[in-house]
Formats: C-alpha cells, structure tokens, sequence
C-alpha cells in the first residue's frame, strides 16, 4: 500500500511520519484547525507591532487643560500683551485648584512659553507654607499634660538623699557663758538650760546657733531682768530648734513623748530614739543637783544603763557620764516630789 508523508507544523515543532493513504483522512479529520487555511496563515504571520502613541502637541495640551478649567467655571484664555497685572473678572475657587498666576499676567515674551509649556493645574494644598503643619494627632498631643520642672520637684525630692550636714566640732553650749553679752542677764542665765539644749542640738546638725538670747527671743520666752520664772517648757525649746533650722534650710520635726518613772522603761525609749537618727533632749530633775527641772542632751546610752550626756549647767559638762542609778533618782525626784513629769522631746529631719 502507497503511504504518503504527512507533515505538520505547529509553531516551534514539527511532526513527520509515514502514514497509510487510509489513515490520512481520519487524522485530518482529529485536527480540522490545525490544517485550516486561517490557522495556518496565523502560525507563520509576523507579530504586530505596538501602535505609537498618540502625539500630544503643545497646543492639544492646552487645549485639553482649557477644557478642563471652563467645566469648572475658570477662565483659562491667554491674555494679550500687557505692561500691568489685570486681576481676573472672575474670582478662582480656592477649594478647588489653585493655578500659576502665570495664566492671568504673562508678557509678550512669555505667551509662547505657555502655550509651549502651559501650567499644570495642582491641588490646593491643606496648609500655606506660613502655616505649621496640623497633624491629626495635635488634639492628643495638646491634651496630653506636659511634665513640668514643678511637677517633677515632689518626685526628685523623693528620690534624692537630703545632703547631709556634719556636726560642729564644739557641739557643747555653757548656759552661764553670756552673762553681760548678747544682750544676756543673769537672771537669763539662771534657766537657759533650755536654750543651751536647743542650741546644742543645732550644733548637732551642723547649725551655728544664735545666742540664747536670741533663741529666746525667737519663741517668745522671757527676756531681760524681770522678775518672775524664765524657764522655757518643752514645746519653745523644740520651736526654737526647729526655727532656726528653717532658717537655714533645715526643715525639722520635734515631738514631746512622757517618760517613765521606770529608768529600764525610759533608757529603752532613748535607745530607740537613738537608732532611729533622732536627737534627744530629757527634761528631768538635775542630774547633778537634783533640782526642780533641767534640760540635757542625751548623746548615748551605754550598755550597762549610764547615759552620756552634754550638761549645760556644768562646766565640765560636756559628754558628762550619768550612772543608770543617778537617772533612777531624778525620774523619781521629779514626779514624786516635784509632782511634774519627766519629757523626751526628739528631733528628727522632715
């Protein structure tokens, strides 16, 4: 049997084999689009190629722009010659577009230039350059409370430790020692127990004290000459100190605390005082003479019960060693003798 040679062409392949002149038909008859004459002629035709672009000239532009403008009811024709700005007849709607001032002034020699090159209309923009730029967080940010230098005072304070003040090397005050100066009397001197403790105690905090007379005067404790008590009570000792202090910076609290007749009892609530940091002032019977009243400053309590002590109505008085015995007599002396009680009064920074 004849057998014919059967080619087929796809793009990019090409099909060839011996085929009985019977088996033609029935595969001509399973591609009928690959042999059709439009199918063939698509496979060997040249791709087209792109259309150029449309040519934009100058004057289509403006025209295109022209167009735009009048929908919008804006003037858009280029003015003659002229030598002087003429405003527009018709105001420009700012919300809209805001265009080159180009348009409306334009000299002889320009006019080419913009039909060359005509202005592009732009969007208004939401600020002027002279106007800072509203974000839409400003409302957040302006509500939101800004820390101040007085705000953050507490907070420092708070975190800061207070500056320490040593102590005043002669921390001891001899409450006879301003007889005839400062303006002090004798009959001053006779109770300044009160203000030589007070006095003492600023030195303790690195305070140089006025005079007792001056202290006195502070609080409003008798002055001069007078007859009649001149005794300070404990709470014009403590302002005293605290006054002064404030003075120079220092603020101080004081309180007033009653002892105990119980010398175990009243050592114990000078002990804890003294661990604490506070500065401790007793108001007992004299410990030396076992008078009415007299004020010292405690300075330590030893471990077998003796208390040292700066003793303004001494000479010798300064860290003065009282035995735990003698402190027993003048708790009791005081009380059941003088029917007054016996005071701690502390002192300790704000």
């Amino acid at each position: 049997m004849a057998s014919l040679s059967l080619q087929l062409q796809r793009p990019g392949q090409l099909f060839q084999r011996p085929a009985p002149a019977m088996q033609v038909l029935p595969a001509v008859r399973q591609m009928p689009s690959l042999l059709s004459p439009q199918a063939l002629v698509s496979q060997f035709r040249q791709p087209a190629l792109p259309s150029p672009a449309p040519v934009s000239t100058p004057l289509d532009r403006f025209q295109r722009i022209s167009g735009m403008l009048s929908q919008r009811g804006i003037p858009a024709t280029v003015p003659q010659a002229q030598t002087s700005f003429q405003a527009p007849t018709q105001s420009v709607p700012s919300q809209v577009f805001s265009t080159s001032p180009q348009l409306f002034s334009a000299p002889q020699a320009g006019q080419q230039a913009l039909i060359n090159n005509p202005p592009i209309p732009r969007a208004r923009p939401l600020h002027s350059p002279a106007e800072p730029v509203q974000s839409s967080l400003a409302p957040l940010i302006s509500q939101r409370p800004q820390a101040r230098p007085a705000d953050l005072a507490p907070a420092l304070s708070a975190t800061r430790p207070a500056p320490t003040r040593k102590p005043l090397k002669d921390d001891y005050t001899y409450q006879f020692g301003e007889i005839g100066k400062n303006g002090g009397t004798r009959k001053e001197a006779q109770a300044n127990c009160g203000p030589a403790s007070s006095a003492m105690i600023l030195k303790a905090y690195g305070i140089q004290p006025p005079s007792m007379h001056a202290l006195r005067s502070l609080v409003g404790a008798p002055t001069g000459s007078r007859s009649g008590p001149y005794a300070l009570d404990s709470q014009q000792v403590g302002k005293a100190v605290v006054r002064t202090a404030a003075k120079q910076g220092l603020d101080l609290d004081f309180s007033v605390k009653r002892l105990s007749t119980n010398v175990d009892r009243t050592l114990a609530d000078m002990r804890k005082g003294l661990e604490r940091g506070d500065k401790l002032i007793l108001l007992s019977s004299g410990l030396r003479s076992l008078s009415q009243g007299h004020y010292m400053v405690i300075k330590e309590i030893r471990s077998d019960g003796s208390v040292v002590m700066n003793d303004s109505g001494r000479r010798d008085g300064k860290d003065f060693v009282y035995s735990k015995n003698r402190l027993a007599q003048a708790l009791s002396k005081r009380v059941n003798t003088y029917r007054r009680e016996n005071q701690l009064i502390s002192f300790r920074e704000a």
